[in-house]
């Protein structure tokens, strides 16, 4: 049976422009391998590594799986949009939430660093609000940073199938720990007290 058919949809949401992408769950591009690779040896060593054949390193965050969530970041790797954006430049930052009742902790990990980044880009760059936290789970949000602006549109393309193939894995991986934390009787459950981000805000 196709994952599509039982399982809740995934979503992309980009912070700066407010759009958000539909990414198929059974998505699997010829990079999936290379970006698998790199996310166990990233985790392992705590480190950004190469993806081969793309201008990109890839650094995650496993930590906080238990909790249904997962940090991503990309780095050039090499000089893109025709030398405009310089190696090891920091280009996109990404979390993953895969269960609404923890997803306040990873929001709150992301808006420290969209409004950091919001706070010190260049005059007349844009970072739009990037207004309530998501309800529908699981999604991926994240966003461009103004360094990175400017990248082609094959970079960009590359860039987005490395940060999807990425966010689908961790996506497994948050699910399974998920999974395996209820069975054990540690789901988590709502507390809008906690997390006002849970609240209806039109009560």
């Amino acid at each position: 049976m196709s994952p599509e058919t039982n399982q809740a949809p995934f979503f992309q949401h980009d912070l700066r422009t407010g759009d958000s992408i539909y990414v198929p769950r059974d998505w699997v591009h010829p990079l999936r391998a290379l970006v698998a690779a790199a996310i166990e040896r990233s985790d392992r060593e705590d480190a950004v590594i190469d993806i081969p054949g793309t201008p990109f390193g890839l650094f995650v965050s496993l930590h906080s799986v238990q909790d249904g969530n997962a940090v991503l970041d990309l780095v050039a790797t090499a000089p893109l949009a025709g030398g405009c954006v310089p190696a090891d430049t920091f280009v996109y930052g990404a979390v993953l939430a895969s269960q609404l009742a923890t997803a306040p902790l990873i929001w709150r990990h992301m808006m420290r660093h969209f409004l950091t980044a919001a706070a010190i880009a260049p005059p007349l760059r844009s970072f739009n609000a990037p207004g309530l936290m998501p309800r529908t789970v699981p999604w991926l949000c994240g966003f461009l940073t103004a360094e990175g602006e400017g990248v082609t549109p094959d970079e960009w393309d590359t860039l987005s199938t490395v940060v999807q193939q990425t966010g689908l894995i961790l996506l497994q991986k948050c699910e399974r720990a998920c999974q395996e934390a209820a069975m054990a009787g540690n789901a988590p459950e709502l507390n809008p007290k906690r997390y006002p981000e849970l609240r209806e805000w039109d009560d």
